[in-house]
């Protein structure tokens, strides 16, 4: 699904608001899970690609409420409507001002950053605005998440170690076979990175990264964090890795020394994580049926070996 007709968005938007009428259907975000529907400048109807983006969307409108409280200084959905679309659960939220730092769109993979656009001092009040949102995340109440299907059960390390797993089984086909075994090797020396280290498992957003951070040239700031649903206890180090893939290390160094000052490795596990990002390339191109996303996760990895 690269797209969806005006006819069902306007189908779904009467259902809501019946008198209203639409003066402007607007595309505002193709991403790798979901499509992002702009109507009359007021309204985003979102509408998953796959029945897993439908899952973590139903997980992004069961996690926004509950954090709500604990999100102070920055916009999150607020969702207002959900409907079910080809067996598929769509949201409408209220638009949150602000374009997001970076766009994945997978039928135009790599275009369109913003934050490249922006000056340093832009950057840096950037990376100020992150730090204070990352540690408000990290603040909130883990019983949060008690009765979410998003609980993860035991320690971050046994959680990362099933992503490795999901990867070694899905995406190493996908390699030259005389490198599958080194590959393999690879996932299990990023394995023994992060267990052998210790550090406190705090919430953490899970995908924080330019395509789910709003900014608004007008405000010149940063005004809505999109997509909780993959919200979990885990590794702060995770989210600052997506900073890295987003805005590069001396980024990710910055909004560090600011928030995590007395956690001493978080750059060295942040970087492996980092390192595996091509895997995600690769998963999403294998769903998506993108041969330019599979072949750019392939790539990725291929330079870390």
């Amino acid at each position: 699904m690269e797209s969806v007709p005006d006819s069902v968005i306007s189908e779904i938007f009467r259902d809501q608001f019946p008198e209203t009428e639409i003066s402007e259907i607007r595309l505002f975000s193709r991403g790798w899970n979901s499509i992002l529907y702009s109507i009359n400048g007021k309204y985003i109807m979102k509408f998953p690609r796959d029945i897993q983006a439908s899952h973590e969307l139903e997980m992004d409108m069961y996690i926004t409420e509950r954090i709500r409280p604990y999100i102070n200084g920055i916009q999150i959905p607020h969702y207002i409507h959900r409907h079910y679309h080809n067996s598929l659960l769509t949201g409408i939220y209220g638009i949150i001002e602000g374009e997001p730092l970076i766009q994945p769109d997978p039928s135009h993979y790599g275009k369109g950053n913003l934050f490249n656009e922006l000056s340093s001092q832009e950057r840096k009040t950037i990376a100020e605005s992150l730090s204070e949102h990352l540690r408000r995340i990290n603040r909130i109440p883990e019983d949060i998440f008690k009765d979410s299907r998003n609980e993860r059960k035991g320690k971050w390390v046994n959680a990362f170690k099933g992503m490795l797993d999901e990867y070694r089984q899905s995406c190493i086909q996908y390699f030259p076979q005389h490198l599958q075994h080194e590959v393999g090797s690879f996932l299990d020396s990023s394995f023994r990175s992060i267990d052998k280290d210790s550090f406190k498992e705090v919430p953490i957003h899970a995908d924080f990264g330019g395509w789910n951070i709003l900014y608004s040239r007008k405000e010149g700031k940063i005004t809505g964090i999109l997509d909780w649903g993959g919200m979990m206890v885990g590794d702060p180090a995770y989210d600052i890795s997506e900073l890295i893939v987003s805005f590069g290390p001396d980024f990710a160094e910055y909004v560090v020394g600011l928030a995590y000052r007395n956690d001493l490795n978080i750059i060295e596990r942040s970087i492996v994580y980092a390192n595996l990002a091509g895997f995600l390339d690769i998963s999403y191109g294998i769903r998506l049926h993108n041969d330019s996303l599979l072949a750019s996760g392939i790539r990725m990895i291929l330079n870390q070996l």
